[in-house]
């Protein structure tokens, strides 16, 4: 990455905005049916840094490690979730549903303040990852599978997000739903007749209508 701010690190800290912001959600929706919310955020202070204060990127950023300060962001916000998501259905595993109606609640927020709706199933591919978090881009973990006109596919390889998951003692799976419900979402609020589908052996496939699924 660059020694100076540019578009790809306002693109990434937006990101992370959008995953503290569900994270926040998350708490507050917990709060309100019982959890222990505040005694399970000061556990999370001793393990992991605070979510960022509502400031521009220039002034929050380590301008001498921009990557770096980016990466540990990263890090942070999907350890935050990760911990907390497992705590609060360790409490209430009846909130499973509700957490992930607030993902999907994010995604369709989101979409419809979409300038335009993608007109070809990779362009909605595109738009999903302008706003959902996986890694930095180095990482190159969307691994495109198929591509044309009527569907496309990918799947997500290396998974960035187990070993966070189970370094506080959480199931992925649970990220997995997550994510699910974000991108079915997000992309039936912006093509209506369009599907999103994930296949057994981890294959995300999006479809125009009529598409025919060939995986």
């Amino acid at each position: 990455m660059s020694l100076f701010l540019g578009k790809i690190h306002y693109w990434l800290f937006n990101k992370i905005q959008l995953t503290e912001q569900l994270e926040q959600h998350i708490l507050q929706v917990a709060a309100s049916h019982g959890v222990p919310v505040e005694f399970m955020k000061s556990a999370a202070l001793k393990q992991f840094e605070a979510p960022l204060p509502e400031a521009p990127l220039e002034e929050l950023i380590n301008h001498q490690n921009i990557h770096g300060w980016l990466q540990r962001c990263i890090t942070q916000a999907e350890s935050r979730q990760a911990f907390y998501v497992t705590q609060i259905l360790e409490h209430s595993p009846h909130l499973k549903t509700r957490l992930l109606d607030l993902a999907a609640e994010q995604a369709r927020q989101i979409a419809t303040t979409s300038p335009q709706s993608p007109s070809a199933p990779q362009a909605m591919f595109q738009a999903v990852h302008d706003h959902l978090l996986e890694g930095m881009p180095c990482d190159r973990t969307q691994q495109i599978v198929e591509n044309d006109d009527i569907q496309f596919a990918w799947k997500y390889e290396p998974c960035l997000h187990q070993s966070v998951w189970e370094s506080v003692g959480g199931d992925v799976k649970h990220y997995y739903d997550l994510r699910k419900s974000w991108i079915q979402a997000f992309s039936k609020q912006l093509q209506p007749s369009w599907s999103y589908s994930v296949s057994q052996e981890g294959i995300h496939q999006i479809q125009t209508e009529g598409g025919t699924a060939a995986l």
